[in-house]
């Protein structure tokens, strides 16, 4: 079987996106996961007044990235002085855009859209489809909540990385002051943030409620301490329960 050839997807430099994909995607997933990733990603960087976006494309599943810049042909640049140069007419809204978001603190507003609009809407979707019972459904009904999990996958990816700016600008923003003010590494800085929001490990409501039945039962909180095997051990808190409860 002749080895597959790897072309350039499109003009401009290209590299694997490993960040994302360390094997190559299905048919199914490439188109769907590039649509949604170019669309949240590039109304991201033009809300934070980013110049700099991405293009991504598969090439035999493997998925691969290129920088892009506003009204800049790809095949011309290959940095981002070049693009300034250009100067095409969105350029200078960006810089605009860029001047409001620490003024305004615009990740804040971001994080609010998401506790109060986004997440309540995406858990109430997400327990809907969970309700569906698609044994014994009718090809019709099947096809349809199929296409349900679709719609939902693709508005999810979206959102994602609609939001990923309001990540990057203010934790990149805290370790470019505290490094100025410190000189200390930026792996030093990292650190600091491990653990320091509720919202990072997810789940939180279930956690909560994990460590109230351990707080509960000192002898469930002193096998967690043991040097056992962790396989073991979470075997025997399921059969011996916590909190006076056991698990199937």
């Amino acid at each position: 079987m002749p080895r597959p050839e790897f072309a350039a997807p499109g003009p401009g430099a290209w590299y694997r996106d490993s960040l994302h994909w360390t094997s190559p995607m299905t048919r199914w997933l490439g188109p769907v996961y590039h649509l949604t990733l170019r669309r949240g990603l590039g109304v991201s960087a033009a809300r934070y007044g980013a110049l700099e976006y991405y293009d991504f494309a598969s090439v035999h599943g493997v998925s691969y990235a290129s920088p892009r810049w506003p009204g800049v042909d790809p095949s011309l640049t290959t940095g981002i002085d070049d693009a300034l140069r250009a100067t095409p007419a969105d350029v200078p809204a960006r810089f605009a855009a860029a001047e409001h978001v620490f003024a305004d603190r615009l990740w804040r507003h971001d994080i609010d859209r998401w506790d109060t609009t986004w997440k309540p809407a995406q858990v109430a979707t997400l327990r809907s489809l969970q309700a569906d019972d698609p044994a014994g459904s009718t090809d019709t009904v099947l096809a349809g909540h199929l296409d349900r999990c679709r719609r939902v996958l693709l508005t999810t990816m979206y959102r994602h990385h609609a939001l990923n700016h309001c990540c990057h600008v203010a934790v990149g923003d805290y370790v470019r002051r505290v490094r100025e003010w410190t000189g200390a590494p930026t792996d030093r800085l990292t650190d600091l943030l491990g653990g320091a929001s509720p919202a990072s490990v997810g789940a939180r409501a279930e956690l909560a409620s994990v460590l109230a039945a351990l707080a509960a039962d000192r002898d469930a909180a002193e096998l967690l301490r043991s040097d056992q095997d962790a396989g073991e051990l979470l075997d025997r808190l399921l059969a011996t329960g916590v909190g006076g409860r056991s698990h199937p």
